[in-house]
């Protein structure tokens, strides 16, 4: 353990550190031929290096009427907002899945800590979001809809945005109005509650703050979008009650949220692409159940 961070995640966020995008092709694609899913790679929603994001595109059927467009979805990857890339095999393997099951997957990088802290990290996040709504319809998914997604430290980005829209109306640069931003938000393993400055290497990161302002439960506010929260329940680094109590928060406040506990998961295999384990795209079926139910049907 280093200054109270869990040597687990250390050996985790190390690993996701080393990771490097698929190699693209001359016109700029990665193929996942086996999902027929090429996607595009290293686009950028700012000026900064990190500042990129990767699209998959929504696959069409081979047969039949194209359905109608879905909301597009924005995926934040983890590693204690200070390290871990878009480019990590659950994260692709996610996105692709998605993206071959109608879904417009949108895999974020983010400027991490200490290049920056808890305010830069959400800026990003919301200029990619803000991204996602002005071209998203560009790749398939509908005009104008997202969904904003992630896990652990993700899960994190995409609640604040979820509860704090106008973190996304200033990066669309519009005025605040009555409509969220957001289709939806869906939280895998995120901490939600105290846990952010459980472990001393986050005190700087998000130096400043008061246990309200950094808790996306203490933003909670009525007439949000639907949430999905996805929980292992096995899951030692970021506790279930993360999600437990930030489900039960929203539904106090009249808001839709769903909540899937996964009793065999732990923090790492809450995520797909272990493809050892049984029902390893549990995730992708969920996600894909969420779009294409609630929040199409909200939008």
């Amino acid at each position: 353990m280093t200054q109270g961070l869990p040597r687990r995640a250390m050996l985790a966020g190390a690993a996701a550190s080393l990771a490097a995008c698929a190699a693209p092709g001359p016109d700029g694609t990665a193929d996942f031929t086996h999902l027929n899913i090429a996607a595009r790679r290293d686009i950028p929603y700012g000026d900064h290096p990190s500042q990129r994001l990767d699209v998959y595109p929504a696959a069409l059927p081979r047969l039949g009427p194209a359905p109608a467009p879905r909301p597009a979805l924005v995926f934040f990857h983890g590693g204690f907002w200070q390290f871990g890339s878009r480019c990590e095999a659950m994260v692709e393997t996610l996105c692709s899945h998605l993206a071959a099951r109608g879904i417009t997957s949108i895999a974020a990088g983010y400027r991490l800590y200490p290049e920056t802290n808890h305010a830069g990290i959400l800026e990003d996040a919301a200029g990619a979001v803000a991204w996602a709504t002005r071209h998203g319809h560009e790749h398939g998914a509908a005009r104008g809809e997202v969904v904003a997604a992630g896990w652990s430290a993700g899960g994190w980005m995409g609640a604040m945005l979820q509860v704090r829209p106008q973190l996304v109306h200033q990066a669309l640069g519009v005025a605040e109005s009555d409509r969220h931003p957001l289709s939806g938000f869906v939280g895998v393993a995120g901490p939600y509650g105290h846990w952010p400055t459980r472990y001393p290497l986050l005190f700087s990161l998000f130096e400043g703050t008061t246990r309200e302002e950094r808790t996306p439960n203490a933003f909670v506010t009525a007439n949000l979008p639907p949430s999905l929260l996805v929980q292992g329940m096995l899951d030692a680094i970021v506790w279930p009650p993360n999600a437990i109590h930030f489900a039960e928060d929203l539904r106090q406040a009249g808001n839709p949220a769903q909540l899937r506990r996964y009793p065999l998961r732990d923090h790492m295999t809450v995520m797909p692409g272990m493809g050892i384990l049984p029902g390893s795209l549990s995730l992708v079926d969920d996600i894909e159940g969420f779009v294409k139910g609630p929040v199409t049907r909200r939008a």
